[in-house]
């Protein structure tokens, strides 16, 4: 069973809206094993060593505690061992497991670059080819900013244009954006880019569709009209949908 990291992420949400069921003593306990899987893999399999972690001396007082949590495990094949069985929350299993690779990964990076400082650094060829890149890029910059007017004295204005996404770059997209921005002001650069940037996730047709409902509810933010639910859509509430679905089971 490989090593787990140190810390695993708590989306609080969903813990609270999994341990209704539980009394705050049953909760804490229940958290305790979690924790122990997260460490080994599952929880105890003796009865003693369960009690041990969660701080239980009296063995019928345990029997009834883990008859009221028994339903949040499931039993799985024991990994260590043919003929048996252990007990795990399926959730902590699944995070577990990506936790897992995602930090053996940054474990393998911080130790090539740890070879690599002692070894000197990158090595001359790579530097020399960097800083080399590294000019072409500064000259480039320099270039586009003088044909752009942007040199001081030229007269040139200071803000540089946004390009469109190509999943927007449509008349519609660009005559419905026009209109947004004539109702909410001008974006500053960044900010213009950051919008543009969120509203090409949804594509052309629903972003203005939200474009056009969020000027007739004189939103000052870009949302999507959603039936029935009184929180707005968001590129960024998409995200956030497919990472809780993502996640799987619950607490």
């Amino acid at each position: 069973m490989a090593k787990a990291p140190p810390s695993f992420d708590f989306y609080f949400n969903d813990w609270i809206g999994g341990v209704q069921d539980l009394s705050p003593e049953d909760e804490r306990h229940y958290l305790r094993l979690l924790i122990y899987q997260w460490q080994n893999g599952h929880i105890p399999k003796s009865k003693i060593a369960q009690m041990n972690v969660c701080g239980v001396t009296d063995v019928g007082n345990w029997d009834a505690i883990f008859a009221r949590i028994r339903h949040k495990f499931t039993p799985i094949d024991d990994p260590n061992d043919d003929s048996g069985t252990v007990f795990v929350q399926l959730r902590m299993t699944k995070d577990r497991e990506k936790a897992v690779l995602k930090w053996l990964k940054n474990r393998e990076i911080s130790e090539k670059r740890r070879v690599a400082g002692a070894s000197g650094g990158r090595p001359k060829s790579k530097t020399k080819a960097f800083a080399k890149a590294n000019r072409k890029a500064k000259q480039k910059q320099t270039k586009a900013n003088l044909e752009g007017g942007r040199g001081k004295g030229e007269g040139g204005s200071s803000k540089k244009t946004v390009v469109i996404p190509d999943p927007l770059d449509t008349e519609a997209f660009r005559a419905a954006w026009s209109k947004w921005k004539s109702v909410h002001g001008n974006y500053k650069e960044v900010g213009e880019r950051n919008a543009l940037s969120r509203l090409a996730k949804w594509g052309e047709k629903r972003s203005i569709a939200a474009i056009e409902y969020s000027i007739a509810q004189d939103f000052k933010g870009i949302y999507e009209e959603r039936d029935g639910s009184q929180r707005p859509a968001t590129p960024n509430s998409q995200k956030y949908d497919e990472t809780r679905k993502d996640i799987g089971d619950g607490f």
